[in-house]
């Protein structure tokens, strides 16, 4: 993991999703996608945007990744009607071997691998 190679590591064992609980603790699932938008390709560093909407709420997410593996994102959650949430959960599916490397999310992380559905 902290060596340069030729063969990539892969980190996440499925891709990252956001859970929206409804107040019957329902999944929200009609999400319409306006599919992504690069704002920046460099040769070290990728940022990019999209916007997801449901019924109730929209969300936006931007994203930046840099050659070294560093992410950092921001997601902005608009409700478009009145709407209660039970839960909003972030899925981030880390290989075990790899969640030891992550930093500045208010978790004390010993090795282990984020639960996964």
């Amino acid at each position: 993991m902290t060596s340069i190679g030729t063969q990539p590591n892969n980190l996440l064992v499925q891709p990252c999703n956001f859970y929206f609980l409804d107040d019957t603790g329902k999944e929200i699932k009609d999400w319409k996608t306006t599919g992504l938008k690069f704002l920046k390709k460099e040769a070290v560093t990728v940022t990019w945007q999209s916007t997801s909407k449901s019924r109730d709420i929209e969300m936006n997410v931007k994203a930046t990744l840099e050659f070294d593996g560093f992410l950092s994102y921001t997601v902005k959650v608009k409700a478009l009607n009145d709407v209660s949430f039970n839960d909003i959960k972030f899925h981030l599916p880390m290989q075990p071997s790899a969640s030891k490397y992550l930093m500045d999310i208010n978790l004390k992380i010993e090795n282990t691998c984020f639960p996964f559905q």
